[in-house]
C-alpha cells in the first residue's frame, strides 16, 4: 500500500513538473480572460504585434497589425459633392432655358461630376412657377441636390414710358448732387456692372431697347446686349452722348458702349467676365480696345472688332483719321 502511495505521489510530482516547465515557455508573456468566453494572450513575434483568442469552441484566431498596415488604412470619405451656380431663373413663355449655364459639380477632392437636372414639373409654354432639381452623385455614392424656381412669365406690353420710370428710379438712386461727370459715369457703370447678374440668352432675338432695358432692370439679369443697353438709357439721362457698339465677326455676339467724356470718346463696357484683369473696363481708349482684342480674351475672337465708319473716332484711334 505505501509503495503504491509513493508511485501516486511522484506520478503527480513529476506532472506538475512538465507541467510548470510548459507554462513558462519563453513563447508566452501574457495570459488573461477575455470576455464571452474568450482567453487572448499576446505574443511577440518579429517585432509585430500578434493577438490570439482561444475561444471556447477550441479555435485560435490571430491577427497581425504592422504599421504599414495602418498606414494603408484611409479615412471614409463623408464629405458629399457641392452644386455652385444654381439660381432661381425667369424666362418668358416659350422661350428656351439654359438650366446648365454657370452650375457646376464637384466631389470632396474637386473632380467635376455629371450633373443631373430633373425638368419634369416644367411646362415653359404655360405661365407659372416650376421647381427644378440639380444632382450629382460623387465614387461613394453620396448625392447632392439643390432645388430653384423656374418662373415662366407671360410677356405683357411694356411701354417707353415704362421704361423710363425703371431708369428714373434708378437713376435717383445711384446718382446725387454734385457729382462730377466722371463719377456720374462710374457711379453708372458700377450699377450695371455689380446689379445685373449676368445670364446668357444666347440665340434669342431682342425685343426693343426699351422692353430689354425694363426686364433687365425688374430681373436684375442679362447678358451684354442689356449691360449695353442699360448702360446707354442711363448715360442718356445722365446728360452723357454715347452709343452702342455691335461686334463685328467672331463667333459671338458681344454689345459695348461708346461714350463722350471730358475730351472725346471712350470705350465704356459693363459686361462682367470671367477674366479678374478684365473687370475694369471703365472708360478706355482705342489702343487699349486693340489691345484686349489681340489677347484673345477667353479666346473669342474680333473681341473689340467693329465698324468704325459707324460711329465717331474713339480717343487714340491710329486708324480713324483716315477712315
Amino acid at each position: 500500500m505505501f509503495k503504491l502511495l509513493s508511485f501516486v505521489v511522484l506520478t503527480i510530482g513529476i506532472f506538475l513538473f512538465v507541467f510548470g516547465v510548459l507554462l513558462n515557455d519563453n513563447t508566452a508573456d501574457t495570459l488573461h480572460h477575455g470576455s464571452e468566453g474568450t482567453e487572448q494572450f499576446s505574443l511577440l513575434e518579429n517585432e509585430s504585434d500578434v493577438t490570439a483568442n482561444l475561444t471556447d469552441k477550441g479555435t485560435i484566431d490571430t491577427t497581425n497589425t504592422t504599421e504599414d498596415d495602418e498606414a494603408n488604412i484611409t479615412a471614409e470619405n463623408t464629405e458629399p459633392p457641392t452644386i455652385t451656380g444654381a439660381r432661381d431663373l425667369e424666362i418668358r413663355v416659350g422661350a428656351t432655358v439654359a438650366y446648365r449655364d454657370g452650375v457646376t459639380a464637384v466631389d470632396s477632392n474637386g473632380k467635376e461630376l455629371t450633373l443631373a437636372i430633373d425638368t419634369k414639373d416644367v411646362n415653359t409654354s404655360v405661365p407659372g412657377k416650376y421647381r427644378v432639381i440639380y444632382s450629382a452623385t460623387d465614387a461613394d455614392g453620396q448625392t447632392t441636390s439643390v432645388t430653384i424656381t423656374l418662373s415662366v412669365i407671360e410677356l405683357t406690353a411694356i411701354s417707353r414710358e415704362d421704361a423710363d420710370k425703371r431708369v428714373e428710379d434708378v437713376y435717383h438712386q445711384i446718382i446725387s448732387e454734385g457729382m462730377s461727370e466722371r463719377e456720374k459715369a462710374r457711379a453708372i457703370y458700377d450699377y450695371a456692372i455689380h446689379r445685373i447678374r449676368y445670364n446668357s440668352t444666347r440665340g434669342r432675338e431682342y425685343d426693343a431697347a426699351h422692353v430689354e432695358v425694363y426686364n433687365a432692370i425688374k430681373s436684375g439679369r442679362g447678358d451684354c446686349y442689356h449691360y449695353a443697353v442699360v448702360s446707354q438709357f442711363l448715360l442718356t439721362r445722365a446728360g452723357f452722348d454715347n452709343q452702342v457698339i455691335t461686334r463685328v465677326g467672331g463667333d459671338t455676339r458681344h454689345y459695348w458702349n461708346l461714350v463722350f467724356i471730358d475730351d472725346g470718346w471712350y470705350h465704356f463696357d459693363a459686361t462682367i467676365t470671367l477674366d479678374s484683369d478684365l473687370n475694369e473696363r471703365f472708360l478706355f481708349d482705342e489702343p487699349k480696345a486693340m489691345s484686349m482684342t489681340a489677347r484673345n480674351i477667353g479666346h473669342i475672337e474680333n473681341y473689340y472688332v467693329y465698324d468704325h465708319s459707324l460711329h465717331p473716332a474713339a480717343a487714340g484711334c491710329p486708324l480713324c483719321a483716315e477712315e
